[in-house]
C-alpha cells in the first residue's frame, strides 16, 4: 500500500496558507515528495530516495524550510548544507524575511512578506526618483503656459526644482536665511 505524498510538504500541511506561499516562492526548485509519517532525522529504507526542499508551518507567519538528501534533513555544516544558504538567498530575493542561521542549523526559518508601504507615504520627489518610466512622473505644472515654459527650458526647471527641494529642507532644519548664498554680498 502506497502512502499519499505531496511535493514540498507533508500532505497534512499541504493546504496551509504559509506552506502554499512558500511552495509558490520555491516554484521550479526540487520539491521532496514525502508522507505524513516521514522521519526526516531517521528515514526508513523506503524513504531514502527522497530529495528536495520541505516546508513546514510554524507559529504566525514563520515557516521552517529543510533540504532533504537521501530522505534526511541536511545540516548547514555538512557537504550539502550550502543548499540552505542558497534557499535563504532565494527567499531574500523574493522579499521574504530570513532569520539568521547558525553553523549547525538543520533548517532555515522564513517569514512571509508583508504588504508594501502605501505609496502615499512617499513624498512627491521620492515617487519621482523611484519612477522607472518618465511617463509615470507626475506633472508638476497645471496650466498650458507653465508646461510650455518647462518644455522650452527643461534644465532651468530641473535646477529650479532642486533649489526648491533644498529650500524646503533648509526651512525644515532652520538653516534657511531667506536668500541663496550666491546672492549674498561678499565681505
Amino acid at each position: 500500500m502506497n502512502a499519499r505524498t505531496t511535493p514540498g510538504s507533508t500532505p497534512a500541511h499541504s493546504t496551509h496558507p504559509n506552506v502554499l506561499a512558500a511552495r509558490h516562492a520555491l516554484h521550479g526548485k526540487l520539491a521532496a515528495e514525502i508522507t505524513d509519517h516521514h522521519d526526516i532525522t531517521d528515514p526508513a529504507p523506503t524513504e531514502q530516495a527522497v530529495r528536495g526542499y520541505l516546508v513546514e508551518p510554524r507559529a504566525a507567519d514563520r515557516i521552517a524550510v529543510y533540504w532533504l538528501e537521501k530522505g534526511r534533513a541536511v545540516r548547514r555544516d555538512t557537504w550539502r548544507g550550502n543548499v540552505l544558504d542558497r534557499l535563504a538567498d532565494h527567499f531574500t530575493r523574493m522579499g521574504w524575511t530570513v532569520e539568521p542561521m547558525i553553523r549547525t542549523s538543520l533548517c532555515l526559518h522564513v517569514h512571509r512578506p508583508t504588504e508594501a508601504a502605501p505609496e502615499t507615504l512617499l513624498t512627491e520627489w521620492e515617487r519621482d526618483l523611484l519612477a522607472t518610466n518618465v511617463d509615470n512622473i507626475p506633472q508638476r505644472y497645471t496650466t498650458a503656459d507653465e508646461n510650455a515654459a518647462v518644455e522650452a527650458h527643461p534644465s532651468d526647471t530641473e535646477i529650479h526644482h532642486a533649489m526648491q527641494l533644498i529650500t524646503e529642507a533648509e526651512a525644515t532644519d532652520g538653516t534657511w536665511r531667506g536668500e541663496w548664498i550666491g546672492d549674498q554680498p561678499t565681505i
